[in-house]
Order: C-alpha cells, then sequence, then structure tokens
C-alpha cells in the first residue's frame, strides 16, 4: 500500500536536477491536422485575421478591395509564370489554391507577392509531378515582371541576385508544406461509393479525375453538354481558382457550379434569355443542359452551395471585365481596348498598344494589364454578358431564383439521404454563429464551452491558428 506523506512532513529531496519537470504549461503540444476545406465563415474570419494588425480583428491594416487587389495581382502572375513555363491548367490551379491557403495563416504583408506565387509555383509542380527546377522558375518570374515594367521580357536576369534571392523562396516554400501539413493529396474525397446517389454514380464520383477540370468533363457528358457549352464551363472551371471557392466547397461542387453558371452566360439557353428580358423559344427550352427538380442533390451537392460559388465568380468578374473601347465623335468605336489576354499582355512600351485614356478609365487599364482579365471574359467562348451591368442583373437574377427556391421566412426544404423530405430550417443554417464565435474566440472573449478556447493571450492565439487547420 502506498504511503500518503502526512500535513507537516517533509518531501525527500530528489536528486534529479530542477527542469528535468518542466511545469505542465511548458510542455503543452500542439498537434496540426489537414483540412481540405473550410466553412465560408472560416475563410472570411482567417482572411480579416491576416489582415489586421497583431490578430487584433477592430484593426485592420488592409481593406477588403485592397486584399482582393492583392490576390488577383498574384493570381495574375501566377497565371502568367504558370503559362510561359508551360505547365498544364491543373498545376496553375493546384499553384493559385496553394497561394489563397498560405495566406489563410501568414500575413499578407510579411511577404511580397511575387516571392509567395514563385514559391508555391514550385510546390504545385512537385505536387503535380510536372517538375521544374528554382532557377527556371525565377527566370519566368523576372521575365514576367520585365514586360510589366515595360521591358522586352527577353533574358534570365542577374543570375548572383537570383542566387542570392533563392533561399529566401525555400524558406517560404517550407512554409507553404507546412499549410498542407505535408499532404500531398489535397482533393481527398468526402464520401465512399457505398453513399453515393443514383445520379452521382453515373458519373463516377469515386474514381472521377481529383480535380475540377476532369469533373467538368463527366458531368458535362453526363448532362449532355454540348462541346461549346463545355468549353465555356471549362474556361469558367480556370477562373474559379481566382477566388476562394476551391478552399471551401470540393471539386464536384465546383463543377457544378461552373455548369450552372454557364448557362446564364449562353445566349441561346434558356436561363441566358430570362436575365436579358427576352422571349424564351421552343428551341431554347429544348436546349440543355436543364437542371430541374433536385439536380443539386443529384450531383452531391446543394443548390444553395452551388449559387454561392456562382455569385463569387460574378463578382470576380465585375471586378475585372475590360472597359468598352472609346467611341468617336460619330459614334462608333475609334480604337480597340489593349489586350488584357491572361498568358499574353501588351508591353506598356509598345506605343500602339499602350492605354491613351486618362483619369479612373486609364487606371483600370493599367491593373486590368497587371492581373489580367479571367479566361471567361478574354473571348475565347462567346458569352451575352459583358460590362459591370450585366454581371449585376445575372447576380439579382440568380438571388430572384434562390428566393423562388425558398419557402416562406427564408427557410429551405432539405432533401433527406433517401430522397424524402426532410424538416424545414433556414437557408445556411450551418453557418449561423460560427463567425460571431470566432471573433470573441480572436479578441480573447469567453466562447462556447464546446470550444474549449483558453482566454490567455497567447493560448487564444495559437488555437485560432490550428483549430481551423491547414
Amino acid at each position: 500500500m502506498a504511503l500518503v506523506p502526512q500535513q507537516g512532513d517533509q518531501a525527500p529531496a530528489s536528486n534529479a536536477p530542477e527542469h528535468a519537470h518542466p511545469p505542465p504549461d511548458s510542455s503543452l503540444s500542439i498537434t496540426k491536422s489537414f483540412r481540405p476545406y473550410y466553412s465560408p465563415p472560416e475563410l472570411l474570419h482567417l482572411v480579416r485575421l491576416q489582415a489586421s494588425t497583431k490578430g487584433d480583428l477592430s484593426r485592420q491594416e488592409m481593406s477588403e478591395s485592397r486584399i482582393e487587389t492583392w490576390r488577383q495581382l498574384a493570381c495574375g502572375y501566377i497565371e502568367r509564370v504558370g503559362g510561359r513555363l508551360g505547365f498544364p491548367r491543373r498545376t496553375i490551379a493546384t499553384a493559385q489554391t496553394l497561394y489563397h491557403r498560405f495566406h489563410l495563416h501568414f500575413p499578407l504583408k510579411a511577404f511580397a507577392f511575387q516571392d509567395v506565387s514563385l514559391a508555391v509555383i514550385l510546390s504545385a509542380s512537385k505536387l503535380e509531378d510536372t517538375l521544374k527546377k528554382l532557377r527556371e522558375i525565377q527566370i519566368a518570374g523576372w521575365q514576367i515582371l520585365n514586360i510589366i515594367e515595360g521591358g522586352p521580357g527577353t533574358g534570365e536576369g542577374d543570375a548572383t541576385v537570383q542566387e542570392n534571392h533563392r533561399p529566401h523562396l525555400i524558406a517560404i516554400e517550407r512554409l507553404v508544406l507546412q499549410t498542407i501539413c505535408f499532404n500531398f493529396h489535397l482533393h481527398r474525397s468526402l464520401a465512399t461509393n457505398s453513399e453515393l446517389t443514383s445520379r452521382a454514380a453515373v458519373v463516377d464520383v469515386g474514381t472521377t479525375g481529383r480535380d475540377v477540370f476532369g469533373w467538368v468533363i463527366r458531368m458535362s457528358s453526363a448532362l449532355g453538354a454540348t462541346k461549346a457549352y463545355t468549353f465555356l464551363a471549362h474556361l469558367l472551371a480556370i477562373d474559379v481558382h481566382r477566388t476562394l471557392a476551391p478552399l471551401a466547397y470540393p471539386p464536384h461542387t465546383v463543377a457544378l457550379a461552373c455548369l450552372y453558371l454557364a448557362s446564364f452566360l449562353t445566349p441561346h439557353h434558356k436561363n441566358g434569355l430570362e436575365w436579358r428580358g427576352e422571349e424564351v423559344t421552343k428551341e431554347a427550352k429544348k436546349e440543355g443542359p436543364h437542371f430541374e427538380g433536385a439536380w443539386g442533390r443529384a450531383f452531391e451537392s446543394t443548390e444553395e452551395d452551388v449559387d454561392e460559388i456562382c455569385l463569387s465568380l460574378l463578382t470576380l468578374f465585375g471586378q475585372l471585365c475590360p472597359p468598352p473601347p472609346p467611341l468617336a465623335s460619330n459614334g462608333t468605336s475609334s480604337k480597340p481596348s489593349p489586350s488584357f489576354s491572361p498568358l499574353s499582355f501588351p508591353s506598356p512600351a509598345d506605343p500602339s498598344l499602350a492605354p491613351t485614356r486618362t483619369g479612373a478609365t486609364a487606371e483600370r487599364e493599367k491593373h486590368l494589364v497587371q492581373t489580367g482579365i479571367p479566361h471567361t471574359l478574354s473571348g475565347q467562348a462567346t458569352i451575352c454578358a459583358r460590362t459591370q451591368d450585366d454581371f449585376t442583373q445575372v447576380m439579382v437574377h440568380i438571388r430572384r431564383i434562390q428566393q423562388g427556391r425558398s419557402g416562406e421566412n427564408g427557410k429551405v426544404v432539405e432533401e433527406g439521404g433517401d430522397g424524402r423530405n426532410g424538416a424545414k430550417r433556414p437557408r445556411m443554417e450551418r453557418w449561423v454563429g460560427a463567425e460571431e464565435a470566432m471573433t470573441k474566440v480572436a479578441s480573447g472573449e469567453d466562447a462556447p464551452p464546446a470550444k474549449e478556447v483558453g482566454r490567455d493571450g497567447e493560448e487564444v492565439k495559437r488555437v485560432v491558428s490550428t483549430r481551423y487547420q491547414f
């Protein structure tokens, strides 16, 4: 039987050094696990957290518009460097997603977007097995920056400067790998084959391509879409990686959103005619794909999630759509706008292609030359929306469809897994209160007991950086 020391007894002296038994608080270990997707409130919270001063959400160093500007500059830079190196579309999309994920956990102002862009391109080339040497990536990055600054874009740059800068890029690459917890399978499936519905089984959810582009092809085939329609959806799948949607939704939901939005941008589709207020002909009603009934559940997605992805893409198009060409005195276009192609863009040193306008329009053209416009707006496909007003009208039309799909008091009918109608609940109820709870965690206030968040400042900071995992 163990002896229990009585009060007043002196404990025996120990020969072990004092530091052999550190206090419990100093022995805390943090386990980070990879999360492929975040909820929309988590994304919004983490973006604001990295744009704030020392994690204080009440002191924002960068506005929402500036954060979006930096994001589009980086995505455009990644797009052009990847295109110059001949990377496949899958590698460029992975690099853009890695950039978004990186700045969910590291401050925007702590790193130059050019350095992070080159580091994520290097990481993506390894993840997608399209290897390139870091020196080749540095040279391509220097050439793109040289074109933006007005140079010819030829040459390789200063080899000594690139060599000295290489350890810095390698250090950022290590941080990028930490944000994914060294998980080299970024697109994990969320469901097993036994959980799939009959329609999802048609498109082979469990074995199809792991990226959005593979899903677009397979779903287009299942929906009976034409080649032109599939190509437009493919362009939308390219542009969706400029947004945070791939971090919030699985690839098959993102692909379904691209196919759904393509119906509003196709001139002769029923949805494209309705938002323009034109008469829907019999031929238009027959033209597919048709999004009727429980089309979202058929592909293991919800219509609400699909709508949110479409709205984020339309917001992007409204920000980066090129301005209309200026009008001459006779009312006709005097000169076409400069080329804002995502992969090739005019050098400002070329007087025939440099912007000739003044004021806000000239600044917008200069910004678009740096970021590049989305592929959907580059003229590769015929679409019926070109201006900011057009995209705003499409957004309003999608909102009206949402309201028509909803029941009274903003409630929707959820479809159960067995096909029967479930109970009514408020739309997006699963996110209600999440943003408020995370704000309390970041500010050090008391959080719900289920969160198990401490009140100490350092502990709160550690929980915020690990609970909403990499």
